[in-house]
């Protein structure tokens, strides 16, 4: 046998361990009769708008939307549609669990490929898992983190308890180092976009916590080359000059996108808003010869003109948001499986 398959076949029972891991908490779903610290650490099975999905139940932002709603952050995936075609590719750099993902591979068919990448373990775990509970043969899953180059990082294990937001880990930390005390240190690999030389980009999501820059300096080839629409995160004041610099540089226009977390027409029909007015700041980057493209009339971009760190009011009170009722109405049903048949003989 050639070296690269034995190492193909070692990763795969890698990855089928981990899944069956996280799978065994899900086939227990009863979980009334445990101690309390072990429910908070359960993972649990929703069914959502655009397929299964398993979280920790002890999550208080995505998991709590997931469960409460069906749905996570429905109102950038309904913006984003707009721009993914069929046959499409699509890179989802921060994936966390699969929320965006799951429903990139609905958009872009069978026909298409999203890749979607994270480094943080829980998540990319759950991420696995999610990608094969939903059977999405068009979604690659890669363990990394993305940033200027190619490297090793050698990072603090994430440490066992409870989970509150699994959303919020930083791999950026300006001006610290780990503890020489911190808890086992484990490789975790590091690279740049561009050495994916991708055939096809038409978006490229990012949700990196203060690291957007660097995965942008690490795409400038890919992004030249294909001229994708970009959507990143942009809470704060961080990075912001050099990434107005990198797009302008590149001839992209940039506009805010005050995304609301609450869809009042969401997939569980749950009317109580627990986000309030909140709304998340995120910068939508479209090539110059892309801008005529239509938005939804039901979402409002404010293009950036200035240099100022200045997004709209991120807290809008009384303000509310819905997904069309004949939205997403051409893609193709959900396709999933039981637990069981991911685990086979194992359960």
């Amino acid at each position: 046998m050639l070296p690269g398959a034995r190492v193909s076949r070692a990763l795969n029972r890698l990855q089928m361990q981990a899944i069956r891991s996280c799978i065994r908490h899900v086939i227990s779903l009863g979980v009334e009769d445990k101690p309390a610290t072990q429910r908070e650490m359960e993972i649990v099975k929703y069914s959502t708008r655009h397929g299964l999905i398993c979280h920790y139940s002890s999550d208080e932002v995505i998991g709590e939307s997931l469960k409460r709603y069906g749905e996570w952050a429905e109102q950038e995936l309904y913006l984003l549609s707009t721009f993914i075609p069929r046959g499409g590719w699509v890179v989802d750099v921060g994936a966390n669990v699969g929320t965006h993902a799951l429903a990139f591979s609905r958009l872009v068919g069978s026909e298409g490929q999203v890749i979607a990448i994270d480094g943080q373990e829980k998540a990319f775990e759950l991420l696995l898992l999610n990608r094969f509970l939903n059977r999405r043969e068009n979604l690659t899953c890669l363990h990394a983190i993305v940033g200027r180059r190619n490297d090793i990082c050698v990072l603090p294990r994430q440490p066992n308890g409870i989970v509150k937001n699994l959303a919020s880990c930083c791999f950026y930390h300006p001006g610290t180092r780990p503890s020489a005390m911190a808890a086992l240190r484990t490789p975790v690999l590091m690279i740049a976009l561009d050495c994916l030389e991708l055939q096809k980009c038409d978006l490229l999501k990012i949700d990196v916590e203060e690291m957007e820059l660097d995965v942008l300096k690490g795409a400038g080839r890919t992004i030249e080359r294909h001229r994708p629409i970009v959507y990143f995160e942009q809470q704060m004041e961080h990075s912001f000059q050099e990434i107005l610099g990198f797009f302008e540089d590149i001839s992209y226009k940039l506009f805010w996108h005050m995304a609301q977390p609450f869809n009042q027409n969401n997939f569980r029909g749950c009317r109580e808003n627990i986000f309030g007015g909140t709304r998340e700041p995120n910068i939508l980057a479209r090539p110059k010869e892309r801008i005529s493209a239509n938005i939804p009339s039901e979402i409002t971009l404010q293009e950036i003109t200035g240099r100022e760190y200045a997004p709209p009011e991120r807290v809008s009170v009384g303000s509310s948001w819905s997904l069309p009722e004949n939205a997403y109405q051409d893609l193709p049903q959900k396709s999933t499986m039981r637990p069981c048949e991911v685990l086979g003989n194992h359960c």
